[in-house]
This record gives structure tokens, sequence and C-alpha cells, in this order.
């Protein structure tokens, strides 16, 4: 493979044999076929490598990397950004399956948006046993409200983003303590920082496995406080303040046991403080994409107020069922009711 690929996929894996063919085989049954497609077995001790290996014989698009030690997700996929030769990088995590038509449509994004550095797409659920679920409604679409989410939540599925490959050899991903389990909300957050142009793709072209051996469920905890600790530090860099932590836990829906009365009714409010801000602050915003900050802070409230009354203490409950029936037009509205039928 002398002639520079049009992309770079980079699939890292470890101990992921029981879905790893599936990932290979969608990918591989691109009708986009100019990639190279960089397996990296990290330190798997089941049959991962063997599987790689398997495939690395019959196609040539596929480069082997094997590193003789665990070294974890955000090495090994800096280890892959350094390997990748493509003028693209599209990501693929080895349990889901990309739509075969994924890159085809990306890249057509791309040649029709050429300021955009980083896209996304729609995504659809899978269960353990391959049946699909619901469609994941985006937060965010177009190039601003992305980054008006990025500094809030991941308005990202990971395993579906392709970037531009100089975006990501730049700015790569973070090997500070706080990047742990959530290295892509830090990475997306940074690049809005940085100025980067993203967006998401409104189609379903990825398709996403839940199970229990999803890293967001086997550490949950580390996950949610480092969420918190990037999110914070996102929104304080680029909004030049200081945020309550505990208050701000609830704009980035990492409520718990703990949070009070108060605090959630000062993290909701905040979501409007940092709408005008980001406004104010980029005075060039159109209305398609005011419009999407109004959907994203309708669908942040519902969640928050959702986990309060699932998380929260006796008298958060009581405060979050009366913010339900003060913000009930906005629940009750049809994109509300939409986003809570999609997610229950």
């Amino acid at each position: 493979m002398n002639k520079l690929p049009q992309i770079s996929v980079l699939l890292p894996c470890y101990n992921a044999q029981k879905y790893l063919r599936e990932a290979i085989e969608s990918i591989l049954n691109q009708t986009f076929t100019d990639f190279e497609l960089i397996l990296i077995n990290d330190g798997s001790t089941d049959d991962s490598f063997s599987i790689i290996n398997e495939f690395a014989a019959r196609d040539e698009r596929i480069v082997v990397v094997d590193n003789e030690k665990n070294l974890g997700l955000i090495a090994t996929l800096n280890k892959g950004i350094d390997l990748a030769r493509g003028h693209f990088i599209a990501r693929m995590d080895a349990d889901d399956i990309s739509g075969p038509e994924r890159f085809s449509k990306q890249l057509d994004y791309f040649q029709q948006n050429a300021e955009i550095d980083l896209l996304g797409t729609t995504t659809r659920s899978l269960d353990a046993d391959g049946n699909h679920g619901n469609i994941n409604l985006l937060k965010a679409k177009l190039p601003l409200s992305c980054v008006f989410s990025s500094l809030l939540t991941n308005p990202f599925v990971h395993g579906s983003i392709m970037a531009k490959a100089k975006t990501l050899k730049e700015l790569k991903y973070s090997s500070e303590t706080d990047a742990l389990h959530t290295e892509d909300f830090e990475a997306w957050s940074r690049f809005a920082l940085r100025g980067k142009k993203m967006a998401n793709l409104d189609e379903v072209l990825y398709y996403q496995r839940q199970h229990e051996s999803n890293i967001s469920k086997v550490y949950e905890d580390i996950q949610i406080e480092n969420f918190v600790k990037c999110g914070l530090k996102a929104c304080q860099t680029y909004y030049k303040a200081k945020y309550d932590p505990l208050s701000f836990r609830v704009t980035v829906n990492r409520l718990n046991k703990n949070t009070t009365p108060t605090q959630l009714g000062t993290g909701i409010k905040l979501l409007e403080t940092l709408k005008k801000d980001f406004i104010f602050k980029n005075k060039d915003i159109s209305k398609n994409e005011i419009g999407e900050l109004n959907v994203f802070i309708k669908y942040q409230k519902i969640d928050v107020l959702t986990q309060a009354l699932l998380k929260g203490r006796y008298s958060t409950k009581i405060r979050a069922i009366l913010l339900i029936l003060i913000n009930l037009d906005v629940i009750l509205s049809r994109s509300g009711i939409l986003y809570l039928k999609n997610k229950f």
C-alpha cells in the first residue's frame, strides 16, 4: 500500500473477540474502499489477535499493530494517529457496526463543508444479541451548537467520528489523569476551545453496542468525576468565569445523591445563563443554531430532572417535581415528548 489512502480507520481492541469480526466486516464492506484499517491489539488475552491476523491475511488494506502490553485506550489511539497515513481519520469501536455507506456519506459532507474539522453521525443502539434499539437523537448538528454542547456534554458518539488527519495529529487525545475514561469528551471540548469546527450528520450510519462490558458501565464512577472536571475546566476557560462545582454537576447532568435542592435549581439556571453568554460571544450565530441551542437545553433539562428523580435525596426529588411543573411546557412540547419517547 504505497499510495496514501483517503481514510485511516483506527480500530483498537482489548479482549474484544465476541464482536470483533462483525466490527471488522462492517468496515471492509464499506461502499467507499480507499482506506487503510489500522487494527491495534492492545495486549488482549483472548482470541482478538488471532481474529485480526485472520482478516489481515486476506485483505491488504489492513495494518496490524500488536502492543506487547496493554497501553490503555488513550495511548493506543494516539499510537494509531501517529501511524495513520490517510487524509482523514475515522474511529471505530471493536464492538460496534458501521453502516455500509458511512465513509461515503461522511466524505461527501466534508467535500461540501470544507471548513469542518470533525464530523459525527446519528447512531442507533444495538443490544448484546445485535437487535436494533432506539435511534439516538442528536443534541447538536450545526457547528456553533456543537461547540456549545461539547463544553457541557458529548455531542458525538466516539466511534462514529471522522476528522481531518491534520487536526487529530495536532491535538490528539490527552494523557492527563482527568481525561481517563472520558477521553472523547475532553478532546472535543478542547477542540472547541481551539476554534475547531465540528458537526453531526443527521443520518443513522453507526450502530452502537450496549452491553455490560461497556467502559461507561465498568468505570462509571471514575468517568463521572472526570467528566465533571473536564467540563468545568472547559467552561471556565471558554467563558472566563468561575462556577460552583457542585451546581455545575447538575448542569452537565452528573448529579448524585448528595446534590441539594438549591444546587439542582442553580445548575438548571446555569444552562440558560451559558446560552445567553454563548450567543453574546458568537454574534454571527445563525437562527438555526440558536434553535439547536434551545433544543439542546430542553433535552438537557429533561435529562437532569429525570436523574434528580432517580438519584436525588428526598428533598431534591421534591424540588425536581416542582421544576418539572414549572417547565411543563418545555417537557410537553413536541420535541420534548419525542425525546422522552426515544429515551424510555
